[in-house]
């Protein structure tokens, strides 16, 4: 006998029915809602919690904490992870190498709490998403391994990533010719203007002899082309070649985390005790274009210009002079330029970063309130050193203004081994640039419960206190502080320009 539409329809309606009471009599877990301390269960309550288990991180193909973060859209973009600071960098940033940070709600990196297992930790250590690893993230949760956000505050775990194309540059392997009120030039004598080309009134200021008619091209050199005058509206650059310098930057700084943790817990009735250790280190690798001489008064003045004892001086300025007649008066005196140091090397960062915790604690019941309470002891200690690329901007300049050092090499061309040696002992590579150690000593304790039970439902409130004491120490260039300032300061003034 066939069963009819109606019959069909009421047995479905018992299975769906049977299923659903089978789920409603499965007890659903409460949740320590971060920021109010109350345990409640996840779905109830205006703002509920959003619970992200990891096999809906690993079905994204998420393998760090940073990529998860980025996928919620409170989280803002900007100087917070390793990709916006794989390339030159500026003010603050400078010091944020090795960095990846949250930062949620656009409140800020500093202004972001970042929790393990619902903790603090000392500052730039866990806090920084790239000493967190979701070993961390998930071994040290009870119950089910969850990653959860609450309602007041949000708290995340570790992370990385590498960057893209930059701008192009009139810093080229192959010198570009400026104008500069620093002293007297083949150019101009005190003065940002240049010459007058032959037959135009158009001034110019950035000439490569290799865009000059009859030249090599730009393009003769590897990375080179020629300089866009007209997207960047500067008319005076129309006989300049540029360089990439993002085919010189990778799209995230590399990255190599090593994790522990461990965890040891007893339970007695409704009570449970734990003792928890983390640890992590990190090394991140920083690796961008080769650095960038150009006139500045306090870096490369007048003295490190190209001098006329300079083994290519005669075949530049006569090229020159043949476009821009006006400088024959000029003869003699040097030539200041914008140069790609490309002898000098990729310019090269490494950070490391040590970071632990120890945990006490216990939570359990108390009648019908929940408590807990805990004592920790957290450190988080980092330092950059410089690899190649850096240079001590004394020795680099005196090494320049000796015409030793060629910046209108060819295609095909190298520089003397006498030029090579003055590169090589003028290179800061091995500097500690920056360093520093952060320490946390916190005392924590909560309850909570119902306290008091309405038509609507029950009143739940909190109450606890969060002792801590956080120091910090920054050693900075760890350089002997008694070399004089001349011969310490490093060439990172000169980081900040494409």
């Amino acid at each position: 006998m066939k069963s009819g539409k109606l019959a069909q329809a009421i047995a479905l309606m018992c299975v769906a029915g049977g299923a659903a009471a089978q789920a409603a009599d499965q007890p659903m877990a409460r949740v320590d809602i971060t920021g109010s301390s109350i345990k409640r269960i996840a779905r109830e309550g205006a703002l509920p919690v959003e619970v992200i288990s990891r096999k809906q991180i690993e079905a994204q193909g998420i393998v760090n904490a940073e990529q998860l973060i980025a996928t919620l859209n409170i989280n803002g973009n900007g100087s917070d992870n390793l990709a916006s600071n794989a390339d030159v960098t500026s003010g603050s940033q400078r010091g944020n190498n090795g960095a990846s940070s949250a930062n949620l709600r656009g409140q800020g990196a500093d202004s972001t709490l970042v929790l393990l297992n619902g903790r603090r930790v000392a500052t730039g250590g866990f806090g920084d998403l790239q000493e967190q690893g979701f070993n961390l993230l998930f071994a040290l949760s009870t119950g089910e391994n969850k990653a959860l956000r609450g309602d007041q505050r949000d708290f995340v775990n570790t992370f990385q990533p590498d960057r893209g194309v930059s701008v192009d540059t009139r810093g080229t392997p192959f010198a570009n010719v400026f104008a500069t009120s620093l002293g007297n030039t083949i150019f101009s004598r005190g003065s940002n203007t240049g010459p007058l080309r032959r037959g135009t009134t158009q001034a110019y200021s950035g000439v490569s002899l290799l865009d000059l008619p009859g030249g090599a091209g730009c393009a003769s050199i590897d990375g080179m082309g020629a300089y866009d005058d007209k997207l960047w509206d500067t008319p005076s650059g129309g006989l300049g070649c540029a360089w990439d310098t993002g085919r010189a930057a990778v799209l995230q700084q590399l990255v190599k985390n090593s994790n522990f943790v461990t965890r040891a817990t007893m339970r007695r009735g409704g009570h449970e005790f734990f003792a928890e250790l983390v640890g992590a280190k990190t090394e991140v690798a920083k690796r961008f274009s080769p650095n960038q001489v150009s006139p500045n008064a306090a870096t490369f003045p007048a003295s490190s210009f190209y001098p006329s004892t300079g083994a290519a001086y005669n075949e530049v300025f006569n090229a020159l002079v043949a476009e821009f007649p006006s400088i024959e008066a000029n003869r003699g005196l040097p030539i200041a330029y914008r140069w790609r140091c490309m002898e000098c090397g990729d310019r090269e960062i490494a950070t490391e970063s040590r970071a632990g915790r120890l945990q006490l604690g216990a939570d359990g019941q108390i009648g019908k309130l929940d408590y807990k309470v805990g004592a920790a002891r957290a450190t988080s200690e980092s330092e950059s050193t410089l690899g190649k690329g850096y240079s001590y901007t004394a020795p680099l300049a005196a090494a320049l203004g000796s015409g030793l050092i060629n910046p209108f090499l060819k295609a095909g061309e190298k520089q003397s081994q006498q030029a090579l040696d003055l590169i090589r002992n003028a290179s800061a590579a091995g500097v500690v640039l920056y360093g520093g150690k952060t320490t946390l000593s916190a005392f924590d304790a909560a309850l909570s419960g119902e306290v008091y039970t309405l038509p609507a439902g029950p009143i739940m409130a909190a109450v606890g206190t969060d002792i801590r004491k956080e120091e910090y120490t920054f050693n900075g260039d760890l350089r002997n502080i008694a070399e004089p300032s001349s011969t310490r300061r490093s060439t990172m003034s000169m980081s900040c320009r494409k």
